[in-house]
């Protein structure tokens, strides 16, 4: 379902739930997590700090707020706080949340550490396969990358996230061939249904077709898709850094 769909869903019950009851941390950050999404950057920082007021060991109100510095660009602090979450509750902070902040700094090989870990105790979660599947590709082993990536697909019954990374690590193992079989059932899928918008970044922005991505930014634009958070940090976005277009992107989403 895209996110037009979904958000008014979450926004609505948080301010439900806050109306019976300021004090719940859960709902502030519910609201959070929506607002950030949608880049109402000032209002998702005040629903983290009020729900850090509420309760300073609240290890989702650390992991959220984690987020929405990540977002910002700040890196080393963001990476603080969700090691900080993980210390509060190892339960309610995943190796696959901590790895995705490694990610973004760049610290591959940690990052997969973290993931490999992971997995050891969950096999078959998909989630965590496609973060190892993101992590392997940036650390420049995207053949390594092709059978986990396989398997989240099978997993996730060929969720379009896990297919448009599934193409970057064709395109990037020499598979050119099977990267635009790949694109080309994504196509398919898009005239049956709703398929996000994300998915053809990866899959665009592996493949070098650069004039397409930024077409598909522009949909991920329209519907505010959770990509956009990440323009400040995310690896896959550096060969397009440099385009005037790419900075006009971070601008209209409110993060320059």
């Amino acid at each position: 379902m895209p996110p037009s769909q979904t958000r008014p869903l979450v926004t609505s019950s948080a301010r439900k739930a806050l109306a019976l009851d300021p004090g719940i941390v859960e709902a502030h950050v519910a609201l959070a997590s929506v607002l950030q999404k949608q880049w109402q950057w000032a209002e998702a920082q005040t629903e983290y700090r009020r729900a850090l007021e509420l309760d300073p060991n609240a290890a989702n109100a650390h992991a959220g707020f984690a987020f929405w510095l990540l977002c910002q660009g700040r890196t080393s602090e963001a990476l603080t706080w969700i090691q900080g979450a993980r210390a509060l509750d190892p339960t309610a902070v995943s190796g696959d949340d901590v790895a995705m902040f490694l990610f973004h700094a760049r610290r591959y090989d940690d990052a997969i550490r973290e993931l490999r870990s992971e997995l050891a105790l969950q096999p078959d979660d998909a989630k965590t396969l496609l973060s190892l599947g993101f992590a392997l590709i940036a650390n420049n082993q995207a053949a390594d990358a092709v059978p986990v990536l396989e398997r989240a697909s099978s997993i996730s019954h060929g969720s379009p996230a896990v297919i448009g990374v599934l193409v970057r690590a064709y395109a990037h193992a020499g598979r050119r061939a099977d990267a635009l079989r790949l694109l080309a059932q994504l196509k398919q899928r898009r005239n049956a249904g709703y398929v996000p918008a994300a998915a053809f970044v990866n899959a665009y922005l592996g493949l070098g077709d650069y004039e397409d991505a930024f077409t598909s930014l522009e949909q991920a634009f329209r519907e505010q898709s959770n990509i956009l958070q990440f323009l400040k940090t995310h690896p896959y976005f550096d060969p397009i850094r440099g385009d005037p277009r790419f900075a006009d992107l971070i601008r209209r989403v409110g993060l320059a």
